[in-house]
């Protein structure tokens, strides 16, 4: 099984910046199997070139869990599956 892993951030510098939006897949070679996503609260105001992008606004993360909080679940949801996904060297750094 394979894990495809796509995350939405309030920009480039994984010092810096946060996760907003987190979205997962388990697949096969046949099918999509499982799925897990969440928008994620960075506790603080989004960048208005992030929202235009995205179109995640600030009222939608402000009830939305913290990474901390969702981190285990995530963890639990991959697994030991393979994970692809595309400009992981990016992901990898959040």
């Amino acid at each position: 099984m394979f894990i495809s892993l796509d995350i939405e951030t309030t920009g480039f510098d994984s010092v810096k910046d946060h996760v907003i939006e987190i979205a997962v897949v388990r697949f096969n070679e046949h099918e999509i199997l499982e799925t897990f996503s969440t928008l994620v609260n960075p506790e603080k105001k989004i960048p208005e070139n992030v929202k235009l992008l995205t179109g995640i606004t600030d009222e939608e993360l402000f009830g939305a869990p913290t990474l901390d909080e969702i981190k285990e679940n995530l963890l639990t949801f991959i697994g030991n599956d393979i994970i692809v996904a595309h400009n992981i060297a990016f992901d990898k750094t959040f």
